[in-house]
This record gives C-alpha cells, structure tokens and sequence, in this order.
C-alpha cells in the first residue's frame, strides 16, 4: 500500500506551504525564514530571512509564487521577495489606522495581478476580498469574504462564514459577475 504522506526532508518545523508556477518547488515558512526544496529533494535553501521576531512569524497568512519568480507574502503588508533570494519589497502597507492587514495573496492566471484578503480590526465577518493589478491601486471586490482562490474557467472561490462560496469571475476584466 502506498503511504497516504510522506514527509520532506528539509521541512521539519515549516508551516504555511506554496508552490512555484512549474510545480518543480515548494516554497514554505519557519519561525524565521521563507525556504524552498525542490519536489524532487535536496536540501531546502533560504529564500529570505524574516529576522527572530516571533511576533513577525506569527503574521504571515499566506504566500503566492508568480511565473516571474516573484514570491508575495500576506500578513500585515503584501510584500514581495525573489524565488532567488534578496531583499523584501513592500507592495501595499498594512494601514494601522484602520488596523487593516492583507492576508491569502495568490496570483491571477496573468501572473502580475493579486487577489488578497483585507482584515479589519480582526474581524472575519467584515473582510473583503480585494485585487491589485501590478502597478495599480487595489480595488474591493466582494466585502464578507476571505481567501480567495482562482479557478478556471472562471470562478472566485473564497470563504464567508466558515462556507466555501464559489463566484463567476471575470479575471481579464477584474469583475465579479454574478451571485456566489
């Protein structure tokens, strides 16, 4: 009988996984780094420090691998880093003011335009699901609703209310056009 898992080396203690756009990696978090091993094994290799803030660690809620081998993290700010290493970018700032964060990124099929959660004061009930196209200024697409998913051939998956809800989706046009 095949095993139902199987454990990666290179993993132990990693959290929050995600894979690359040719499968061929997983990308995945430690209390202090964002690391990648490849599907075929090795070694994991560090893809960035976070630092020893286990507060930092604590916030990371989700993390999309673009074909450009662009890596975006939510949790607080969406941020974003290489598959190859280097310094992290901040794409849109979390707003303390309004105790906004952005959670659950995940790339459109176009590989430049996020899907992403605002939470507000921690409140699930009252997230929205937004989209920020690359160069351009994030939109809300559907209040009451978190993680959002792409699914062809055109759907907005997301959460409302522990319910998984599906939408028609128009992912060229950025639009939701219908009833969940």
């Amino acid at each position: 009988a095949l095993p139902i898992s199987t454990a990666i080396p290179g993993t132990e203690g990693g959290f929050g996984p995600f894979f690359s756009p040719d499968g061929q990696w997983i990308g995945f978090f430690t209390d202090t780094e964002i690391k990648k091993v490849s599907v075929n094994g090795g070694p994991s290799v560090v893809v960035f420090n976070r630092g020893s803030n286990r507060l930092a660690a604590a916030r990371v809620w989700g993390a999309t691998w673009g074909a450009d081998d662009r890596i975006v993290i939510g949790g607080g700010d969406l941020s974003l880093i290489s598959g190859q290493g280097g310094a992290r970018k901040t794409l849109l700032a979390a707003d303390p003011a309004k105790q906004a964060v952005y959670t659950s990124p995940e790339f459109l099929p176009d590989g430049k335009t996020l899907l992403f959660t605002t939470l507000v004061s921690g409140d699930w009930e009252q997230a929205e699901i937004s989209v920020l196209p690359e160069g351009g200024s994030p939109r809300v697409l559907i209040k009451g609703g978190a993680s959002p998913r792409y699914a062809a051939p055109g759907y907005l998956l997301f959460m409302r209310s522990g319910t998984l809800m599906a939408a028609p989706f128009d992912a060229s046009g950025l639009k939701v056009m219908g009833a969940a």
